[in-house]
């Protein structure tokens, strides 16, 4: 194994291929009921991940004006809410209408629960658009932030349409840290994947190269490393090494050098 810069799988890496279509959508576009949010500064958003479970993009109506909106995706608990670290996060400018989130490329887990949170940065006008019902949305539910999350497992939902695709590449994680720890993929392909390994979850965007602008679910700058490059064994397979402490605690995503794919990131180590 070795260790070299985030700069070795960019050039490793081929170009881009042409993006992928949906394969799972989920849409309450048809079943809005002309409710809008006003008079909170955040909402959430849940929905159960499919079995095509790459988030590719996401639009939401919205009714303000020019309002900064900051948006983060985390694992979720209909009872409680958020259950761990932003995975992903962006800023958008909202103005009246549709807004539209594009190459969010975040691989998730087939049927666990996330949400897409929506802070208004103190804006608290005409928002975000939703309906007192969740038809198009089972097992996701729409709630609302006034100081802790309230209409949890509301029942009701927003206006969003959500779009997956299907190249389900998965990574998981077993074993002791420090001690023998495996990992493990499906759903890759064929060909070659790099191991990258960062401090934790969040979001880098990936600056040049063939694989410039795609986002990986690691913190960065300057905390990634290319840890390996390894066949994809067909697409399904494990290694399985001695890990110290010094890797304990990080996170680990893996890319393909064909064409820039990214599994899921999971941790820690």
């Amino acid at each position: 194994m070795r260790i070299s810069s985030l700069g070795a799988v960019v050039v490793a890496a081929s170009a881009l291929g042409a993006s992928a279509s949906a394969n799972t959508i989920i849409d309450t576009y048809p079943y809005w009921d002309n409710n809008v949010t006003n008079g909170w500064s955040r909402v959430a958003q849940s929905f159960v991940a499919p079995n095509d479970n790459v988030l590719d993009n996401y639009k939401f109506g919205f009714d303000g004006s020019n309002v900064t909106i900051q948006v983060d995706i985390h694992a979720w608990d209909n009872n409680t809410g958020p259950t761990g670290p932003s995975l992903w996060s962006t800023q958008v400018v909202g103005n009246v209408g549709d807004v539209t989130l594009s190459n969010i490329n975040l691989a998730l887990t087939p049927g666990a629960v996330y949400a897409l949170v929506f802070d208004f940065q103190g804006y608290s006008g005409p928002s975000i658009h939703w309906m007192l019902n969740n038809t198009g949305n089972p097992g996701g539910h729409a709630s609302w932030w006034s100081g802790s999350w309230q209409y949890l497992n509301s029942g009701w939902s927003t206006k969003f349409r959500a779009e997956f695709s299907g190249t389900g590449f998965n990574i998981r994680l077993s074993g002791q840290c420090p001690g023998q720890k495996t990992l493990s993929w499906s759903g890759a392909g064929s060909g070659q994947m790099g191991i990258i390994i960062g401090n934790g979850p969040g979001n880098f965007t990936i600056p040049g190269g063939p694989c410039q602008g795609t986002q990986l679910g690691l913190t960065g700058p300057g905390g990634l490393q290319l840890y390996n490059i390894i066949g994809t064994m067909g697409g399904q397979g494990q290694v399985t090494g001695t890990v110290g402490t010094a890797a304990c605690g990080k996170w680990i995503q893996c890319i393909k050098t064909s064409n820039c794919a990214t599994s899921n990131a999971t941790g820690p180590i």
